[in-house]
């Protein structure tokens, strides 16, 4: 009886979270004709790129956060582009210079883009004054998605998945771009580029700080401390459970696509992601 009042009382806190932050409006289903490749920015993505180039350039590609700064964009040309992360639309002076310097980068990649091409981004960012600015100086068209998470009864969250007032827990921006993904219909989805694989690179400096080796296909492996936005410690146990939210989020992903009859293939070679079906990517060539 306890748990039946929890839950109704957590379902009903979600309804009201999602009238005031969600704005019904459906996503296009996409045409049938091909499979959707996410691409996260791990290792791997730059070795997978240049073996199975073909692959890419004939499906629909998603990339996300810095890809667009680099000379592969214009090669792959992604049908679509998410972006999560608050600092691609924070006004410049309130980022750390070198947050500025990928953020300019990323945006200044977009403003290369002469093809097709959808910008996926959060429903919350329509309040940002300074997105209306860089907005102007690209020629692809914006999507905005809800990502107002629900955390209430199963069968009202599905509704509203399926609805698309709410979301996923977008822990990581290849979550919302799965998720993407399967609210555009396609029938598969391959997952690259995304190792997951951080915690085996945690290791501890001569002053006792914990940092792991962040390395992108695209640049070189550099030391990322564990501190946050205002040069804070974050514990280790607060970082193993963030990643373990993440892996989470990838079951729920697998769980709800079944339920809308998505497959989706994790085509990433050492990748810790064990939710989904491995497939090595030369499968679907």
């Amino acid at each position: 009886m306890k748990n039946n009042i929890i839950l109704a009382l957590r379902s009903c806190i979600g309804v009201l979270k999602i009238l005031k932050n969600s704005t019904y409006a459906p996503i296009d289903k996409v045409k049938q004709e091909k499979k959707l490749i996410v691409c996260g920015n791990g290792p791997s993505l730059g070795s997978q790129m240049e073996k199975y180039l073909r692959v890419f350039q004939d499906n629909d590609v998603i990339c996300v956060n810095a890809m667009s700064n680099t000379d592969w964009f214009t090669v792959i040309k992604p049908r679509y582009y998410c972006l999560m992360d608050p600092a691609a639309v924070e006004l410049p002076e309130r980022l750390l210079l070198e947050n500025r310097k990928i953020v300019d980068g990323l945006w200044s990649g977009l403003e290369r883009a002469d093809w097709g091409m959808d910008l996926v981004l959060p429903r919350s960012f329509q309040r940002s004054a300074y997105l209306k600015e860089r907005l102007k100086r690209v020629s692809c068209a914006v999507q905005y998605i809800n990502t107002t998470p629900f955390d209430g009864h199963p069968f009202l969250r599905d509704f509203f998945l399926r609805k698309q007032l709410c979301a996923p827990i977008i822990q990581t921006v290849v979550i919302a771009a799965v998720y993407y993904g399967i609210c555009k219909g396609y029938d598969d989805i391959y997952l690259v580029g995304s190792e997951m694989n951080f915690a085996k690179e945690i290791e501890v400096d001569q002053n006792g700080m914990l940092y792991f080796n962040d390395t992108h296909f695209y640049a070189k492996e550099q030391k990322r401390f564990f501190i946050d936005s205002n040069g804070r410690p974050i514990p280790i146990a607060d970082f193993l459970e963030a990643d373990a939210r993440v892996f989470r989020e990838y079951m729920f992903l697998e769980e709800y696509s079944t339920k809308m009859g998505v497959k989706i293939y994790n085509a990433t070679p050492g990748s810790w992601v064990d939710a989904f079906e491995r497939i090595d990517l030369e499968m679907i060539q």
